[in-house]
């Protein structure tokens, strides 16, 4: 029984170590669409675990997070076209030429822009319960929209921004998604599986229960919402990097919100593999359709309908429940 257990653990060991290796060299063996995909899948994933961590867990559903997605993208844009904002401290810009350092220190700026932006709102915001919070965080994104519009001379308005690192080899963009997605999963699961894990379930079953326990209530919602805005606004400055062009109507729009809170209904709520289906699905869905404009929102309203009644606990439950797994 030992030897067998210990052949299986060999495997699992195995797989493993080949499946990190093709992660690695992914750059260097798959073609520029598939690895243009690839790209994507890290960064929405990145997005799709942190809103399930608000949602998910703490059973706060928020339709914002394009507001904390849109924030990350314009801190990360304007931080490398106007070097006068890091005069005080680093002054590696110079004449459009973006440093790698600098490159990956914007994507850390837009996550810490994202989440100051959430601390400062959440306390107001979590004071409101269950479908006044989701409301109040749906107008989030347009008012930054607007602001963003309005405030030309800073945020270059409609016209949008255009990023020298367009020029980047896409191994570089490859790494950088990668290392923000594992950063993410490991941060999210130590969370998840810890004291917070066990406080925010509790408080996402029963709020009030929870309080009577002795848990900080609000504590631990805005702890959640900082954590996934932070992870949001850095996934947002490493998409506006990889696409090289953002505007306020590709950054603060409501579908990316709207997305985030689909790749983890479809995938598995409250579950650490379920988003990750989720962000799969919704993105071999957008690019099977990516012809039919419109279309693949129709598909996609129909199969949460679906999917919503037949599976209640999402894909992941449902394999779980099908192949008698326990690691979904």
């Amino acid at each position: 029984m030992s030897t067998k257990l210990s052949i299986l653990m060999s495997r699992k060991k195995l797989y493993l170590l080949v499946l990190v290796a093709l992660t690695v060299i992914a750059p260097y063996i798959l073609p520029s669409y598939a690895l243009h995909i690839v790209i994507l899948f890290y960064i929405w994933a990145t997005i799709a675990q942190a809103w399930n961590l608000l949602g998910g867990y703490i059973k706060e559903v928020s339709f914002g997070h394009a507001a904390f997605f849109g924030i990350g993208a314009y801190a990360a844009a304007l931080l490398t076209l106007k070097p006068k904002y890091w005069e005080a401290g680093l002054k590696i810009m110079f004449r459009g030429i973006v440093p790698p350092q600098m490159f990956i220190l914007t994507i850390i700026a837009a996550g810490i822009a994202a989440a100051f932006f959430a601390l400062i709102i959440g306390y107001p915001l979590l004071l409101l319960k269950g479908p006044y919070f989701t409301i109040a965080t749906l107008g989030l994104t347009t008012i930054l929209r607007v602001i963003v519009l309005d405030k030309s001379e800073w945020t270059y308005g409609a016209g949008g921004i255009v990023l020298p690192t367009g020029a980047f080899d896409v191994s570089v963009h490859y790494y950088t998604s990668l290392i923000l997605f594992a950063v993410a999963m490991f941060v999210i699961y130590r969370m998840v599986t810890g004291k917070f894990g066990y406080a925010s379930r509790a408080i996402g079953d029963d709020e009030i229960s929870a309080s009577a326990f002795g848990i900080n209530v609000m504590k631990f919602k805005l702890i959640a919402l900082v954590v996934s805005a932070f992870f949001t606004g850095m996934a947002g400055g490493c998409w506006a990097h990889f696409i090289y062009y953002i505007h306020p109507y590709n950054t603060f729009v409501d579908t990316i919100s709207l997305e985030a809170v689909v790749m983890c209904v479809l995938g598995g709520i409250g579950t650490l593999t379920g988003p990750l289906i989720g962000t799969f699905l919704l993105i071999a869905l957008r690019e099977a359709l990516a012809g039919f404009l419109y279309v693949h929102l129709l598909i996609l309203a129909i199969i949460l309908i679906v999917c919503c009644i037949a599976m209640p606990g999402g894909v992941s439950a449902f394999i779980k429940r099908k192949l008698k797994v326990s690691w979904l």
